[in-house]
């Protein structure tokens, strides 16, 4: 085996409703299986629409100026985020201490006084915390046949989140939708056929 070495491993995931970011409360999935508004825009062509088509019938004529009472908003919506704690160990395995010493520097001073960093990943950004206490330990006591080997132990304990159900949902990730601006009902007629 060639040293040094650094090895992840994900040991622990826990789902603490203690542990969790902005949404503090379980929301039910709403129209199409969303149930957080994300973001929201205008839609400019359909807003434009409306406002001329009230032009129109107040004035006789197209684009005139002002605001127009009937905006069309497009949502983005998303399903309930499910808060997760995963726990993640880094291994750092050497033979000499000067390698330690340069394997775990940048682990420390990363960060500067402080155990916490955001972590970002395809557009998500999650919480990591490192944990104060560093896991060292070395086979010098008794070595017998083996080849001295320093070990290193860093905890990384992460607030993340997931929605959806991955692979296995039908729903798309992201809905999106409009507001309605204008309900119109038909005119009853009757026919009377004589």
């Amino acid at each position: 085996m060639n040293f040094p070495i650094i090895t992840v491993a994900r040991t622990g995931l826990s789902k603490d409703p203690t542990k969790k970011g902005i949404f503090q409360g379980n929301m039910p999935p709403g129209e199409n299986g969303a149930s957080i508004t994300i973001a929201k825009r205008i839609m400019q062509q359909k807003t434009k629409e409306f406002s001329n088509a009230l032009s129109k019938r107040q004035t006789g004529q197209y684009n005139r100026k002002g605001k127009s009472p009937k905006v069309v908003y497009q949502f983005f919506r998303i399903p309930q985020v499910v808060h997760i704690n995963p726990v993640y160990t880094t291994t750092l395995t050497s033979l000499y201490t000067q390698q330690m010493n340069e394997m775990l520097q940048p682990f420390i001073t990363q960060t500067g006084n402080i155990n916490y960093q955001v972590i970002e990943f395809d557009n998500y950004r999650y919480e990591l915390f490192i944990d104060q206490n560093y896991d060292i330990s070395d086979n010098s006591a008794n070595l017998g046949e083996e080849q001295r080997r320093l070990e290193t132990k860093i905890t990384f304990n992460v607030i993340g989140y997931l929605f959806g159900k991955y692979v296995n949902d039908e729903l798309p990730k992201i809905i999106v939708g409009e507001s309605i601006v204008e309900y119109k009902f038909p005119k009853e007629t009757v026919i009377f056929n004589l």
